[in-house]
């Protein structure tokens, strides 16, 4: 009985909490009233999870496009995005990174197995290989030379994103809205019930394009009567 009345308690705390928080190292922002819950990473591109009152879900991984036969993306861990924010804004903008997908041939990944069944077992070189690979297939730095800019617009019931690249494409070659990673680990993923089920229903939207940028602008609508 203490521990149903103990459940109940923690599931009213939180439906009930409010809060604005902004982790200025991270760039992170984590927003919460009585209709939604959203946190954002600004030096990520301003990749976000949004939440409505109903537990309906918005996954979004950040700007991708295609664009001269390559594809780029905001969802890098950037320190040098610049960032805005006050009450009801925050902006993230900077250069898009080219996706730098290196897959290794059968016999260089036979010749690095044994060199990790022997000599990869000394500490020292592990340091070294890990900082080596998370910098040639992990962390993607060197700019795609494509400006990108996310804006976040946010009400007590409304949230608009507006994204904007410096390039012109069209709309099938502008990607957002998507749950994706170029920077995972396949063995420690796995999808959760709300991920299989995104909601990407929660707005409408808006694309154009011109001789020197695309953009495109999303409105979500978001109250508690949708917990119906």
């Amino acid at each position: 009985m203490d521990n149903d009345r103990q459940q109940i308690d923690i599931k009213g705390y939180l439906k009930n909490r409010r809060l604005d928080l902004f982790f200025k190292d991270s760039g992170l922002r984590v927003i919460q009233n009585e209709n939604y819950y959203l946190a954002a990473n600004l030096y990520k591109g301003g990749v976000f999870r949004l939440y409505d009152a109903g537990v309906r879900e918005y996954l979004d991984s950040g700007v991708e496009i295609k664009y001269r036969g390559r594809r780029l993306i905001a969802n890098v861990l950037d320190y040098g995005n610049k960032i805005k924010i006050n009450n009801e804004f925050m902006e993230a903008s900077g250069c898009l990174k080219p996706v730098r997908e290196r897959l290794m041939i059968t016999p260089f990944l036979l010749l690095f197995k044994l060199w990790q069944m022997t000599l990869g077992r000394i500490g020292g070189t592990q340091i070294l290989l890990k900082r080596f690979l998370r910098k040639e297939m992990i962390t993607y730095k060197k700019s795609g030379g494509v400006f990108f800019r996310r804006e976040f617009v946010m009400t007590d019931n409304k949230i608009a994103v507006n994204d904007e690249v410096g390039a012109p494409l069209k709309e099938k070659d502008f990607y957002c809205g998507l749950k994706t990673s170029y920077n995972f680990i396949p063995s420690s993923k796995y999808f959760t019930f709300q991920e299989i089920n995104n909601s990407s229903g929660l707005g409408d939207k808006q694309y154009f394009s011109t001789a020197k940028a695309s953009c495109l602008r999303r409105t979500f609508y978001l109250s508690n009567k949708s917990s119906n």
